[in-house]
């Protein structure tokens, strides 16, 4: 298997876990956590942490299928 097929996973992963935290997180965070752990300054930090997540995914998945700087984009993901 060609190592470029296996990193939309991952990404597409990313991008579903960041929808829920930017969509739903107070939802998110009491799976997760507990209810205790929804409070506001979490949820502010939960939709920060959605938007990381949704645009890493995004842009690594982009740059697989286009076949551009999916180096870059993977090792960021990997990184952060």
């Amino acid at each position: 298997m060609h190592p470029l097929t296996t990193h939309p996973g991952p990404a597409r992963g990313r991008i579903f876990t960041g929808l829920a935290f930017l969509i739903l997180p107070g939802l998110t965070l009491r799976i997760m956590f507990g209810r205790r752990a929804s409070t506001p300054t979490a949820r502010v930090m939960a939709r920060m942490f959605g938007a990381r997540e949704v645009v890493l995914g995004v842009g690594t998945v982009t740059s697989v299928k286009e076949g551009t700087q999916d180096a870059e984009w993977v090792s960021a993901s990997a990184v952060v």
